[in-house]
């Protein structure tokens, strides 16, 4: 039997305590156990590219460029899998592991916090309100309701920072918020295509999706790599895919702990540190079973979110005109429109009322996450706030949810919406880059032989840095003039 913390170097940070890895959940508490991360991450990841980037790009390519989503979709689960690869095996987040590198946890604290400054504009509040403007209003706001819009924005955001301080982890709250929501979501857009769009226009989306290649004359680069981003979940937000499976108590995570709600959280503690496990047959044998787990999570994510690709497109081919050349808003008003036409005029209320859910469980996540994995980094990486007992991280996390909101509610007067949306996915994409390779490092650096990335794994971590770095090319340096007047518009 060997120890897996004396094996391995811990790097920068204090040694991983031992214990053995609890076993994963059999029978019908293993199935009930498939809603686990990838429910939230998927709730998170069917938003604004799937909604509104997604049907702008089909209308104006006719679905040819769909199997951008297709690559992105298929390359954030290599990502999301690696991610949880090490939480599973150590109980922590993989931005603790980032933090075991050279130089140390402080340079690598800082570094994730300022590199992801760029993506934090509260994009997903105002497109949510002006998805729930025309269902209060009973039309499409126009430029006179832009005050109205503004206040459904800021409302949105203090609803969901509401949300967030009541139960017992914070995690749990998220799943079943984002169960609810992508169950709904995903129902009403099969009923809907299945009842009401044509054989052609399923049959143009299957074909984009396999259209491997093809990039249309004059294609927008910009809009192209912020759908490759938001096809799935983008930047950081793979990498929080692990701080979800930590709070869920996957793996190790059981023994780490979770951060507890502000209200009804008594009880909930996070150590600062992970845990590892001797590796022993009966644990490896328990391993293979996360692991298990973690692809039937991840499978179900990835299908969601092609899923949530697919259906809105199937809406666009079938219900908006080939001509429309205006914004998102326009293109879901005529999604709405059309179905209404065959199904009657509720389904005009519960088209806009699909598109409001998508939206508000970005803006949810959005809300959650960056606070969620700023905390664990500065929770785990400064060594004044490792002195702290384990159940103060609350204190830490909903300050920094605060933070966040108040900085929301400022930017959402700074940019319009699409543009923050364009400038965010933009952003988030480009640390995709950094963040595959770094990934690829701790998991081959930090965990023993038999827990390490297959080779096929190694290659899609590669693949997945190379992908989002030829979408970076080709904006920093063939469009940059676009990328930087977005906020200036």
């Amino acid at each position: 039997m060997t120890d897996m913390a004396e094996a391995i170097d811990a790097g920068q940070m204090p040694a991983w305590g031992v214990e053995d890895i609890p076993p994963p959940p059999r029978g019908a508490k293993g199935v009930l156990s498939w809603l686990g991360p990838g429910v939230v991450a998927m709730g998170i990841a069917i938003g604004t590219g799937e909604w509104l980037l997604g049907p702008m790009l089909t209308v104006k390519y006719r679905g040819g460029i769909l199997w951008v989503g297709l690559v992105a979709v298929a390359l954030q689960l290599v990502l999301n899998l690696q991610c949880l690869r090490y939480t599973i095996a150590t109980g922590e987040p993989i931005f603790t592991g980032f933090m075991r590198c050279r130089p140390g946890p402080r340079f690598w604290a800082l570094f994730y916090i300022v590199i992801e400054l760029g993506s934090i504009w509260p994009s997903m509040a105002a497109t949510c309100a002006t998805a729930l403007a025309p269902l209060i209003l009973g039309r499409m706001p126009t430029e006179a309701d832009r005050g109205f819009v503004l206040f459904l924005a800021h409302a949105i955001v203090m609803v969901c920072v509401l949300a967030l301080a009541f139960g017992g982890k914070v995690y749990l709250m998220m799943e079943k918020a984002m169960a609810f929501m992508v169950l709904w979501i995903l129902g009403y857009l099969i009923f809907v295509d299945a009842f009401y769009a044509d054989a052609s226009s399923w049959g143009a989306v299957g074909k984009g999706f396999l259209n491997f290649g093809h990039i249309p004359a004059g294609a927008d680069w910009l809009m192209l790599a912020a759908f490759a981003n938001y096809a799935g979940l983008g930047g950081l937000g793979n990498a929080t895919i692990s701080n979800y499976a930590r709070d869920k108590g996957w793996g190790m995570g059981a023994a780490v702990g979770a951060i507890p709600a502000l209200v009804g959280g008594k009880g909930v503690q996070l150590s600062h540190l992970g845990k590892t496990f001797p590796l022993s047959q009966e644990n490896l044998s328990r391993w293979r079973g996360w692991w298990r787990q973690a692809w039937r999570d991840q499978g179900l994510w990835a299908v969601g979110c092609l899923g949530g690709i697919a259906l809105p497109a199937i809406l666009s081919l079938q219900f908006v005109s080939p001509q429309t050349a205006a914004g998102p808003w326009a293109v879901a008003a005529q999604q709405a429109e059309g179905v209404a036409r065959q199904a009657g005029p509720l389904f005009w209320q519960l088209t806009l009322l699909c598109g409001f859910w998508i939206l508000f469980s970005t803006q949810l996540g959005a809300v959650e996450i960056y606070p969620r994995r700023w905390t664990d980094l500065l929770w785990s990486g400064f060594p004044s706030l490792r002195e702290k007992p384990p159940e103060a991280v609350k204190y830490v996390y909903y300050s920094i949810v605060a933070l966040y909101a108040l900085w929301a509610n400022i930017a959402l007067h700074l940019a319009k919406p699409l543009s923050m949306v364009i400038f965010a996915a933009n952003a988030e994409s480009m640390i995709t880059v950094w963040l595959s390779m770094h990934v690829l490092w701790v998991t081959c650096r930090y965990l023993p032989e038999p827990l390490r990335p297959r080779l096929w794994e190694r290659a899609g971590l590669v693949a997945c840095s190379l992908f989002y770095a030829t979408l970076a090319v080709r904006v920093l340096f063939f469009t940059p003039e676009g990328l930087f007047s977005l906020l200036r518009s």
